[in-house]
């Protein structure tokens, strides 16, 4: 990874107004590889920004595979991500699901004081009022925001659309075929 690349983003990042969002997507190309697209999405100098962190060739849709490349490219960029979003696939649903819980567990080390385990600790936590015996320890948990996984609104639209086309796919092949040929576009 470029060097220079990575720190030009780490200095946008660390003046960013909101912890970033990130997008991921999978997919499989023509040529049968497999393929990570990660973005980053925050608030900078009171404007939307998106970055693009990578594009990888991954070695296959697996949950653990995104969950464990996105953890890589996320200490590289030394980011605690505030929600994750994906597409409704399950294996991109599953890795989101741990990517919060991991982004939680990271936070919750930088806010807790020193010699609570993150690791071992209960999430479900945040919404008890007086989870700790210690006061101190229960207003560091008030500053705690969990993150969330989100699946795109816009690609369950496409495949809710897809569905109810269906019936209507061999008047649409036949329309399609019955253009005359200048009017392909390349």
């Amino acid at each position: 990874m470029n060097s220079i690349l990575v720190q030009s983003y780490m200095q946008i990042l660390a003046h960013a107004q909101t912890r970033p969002s990130v997008i991921l997507d999978m997919w499989r190309a023509p040529t049968n590889v497999d393929y990570l697209g990660v973005v980053v999405t925050f608030l900078y100098d009171f404007s939307l920004y998106d970055l693009t962190l990578g594009l990888f060739r991954v070695k296959d849709h697996s949950s653990e595979t995104l969950y464990e490349a996105v953890i890589q490219l996320l200490a590289t960029y030394d980011i605690t991500p505030a929600a994750f979003v994906s597409d409704n696939a399950r294996n991109q649903v599953a890795a989101n699901e741990k990517l919060a819980e991991w982004a939680d567990r990271l936070t919750l080390s930088e806010i807790l004081p020193d010699g609570v385990d993150t690791q071992t600790l209960d999430l479900s936590f945040y919404y008890v009022e007086g989870y700790f015996e210690d006061e101190q320890l229960n207003e560091y948990l008030h500053k705690f925001r969990p993150a969330d996984a989100y699946t795109c609104a816009c690609h369950s639209f496409e495949l809710v659309i897809k569905h109810m086309l269906r019936p209507l796919e061999s008047v649409l092949t036949s329309i399609h075929c019955a253009r005359p040929r200048c009017c392909y576009l390349a």
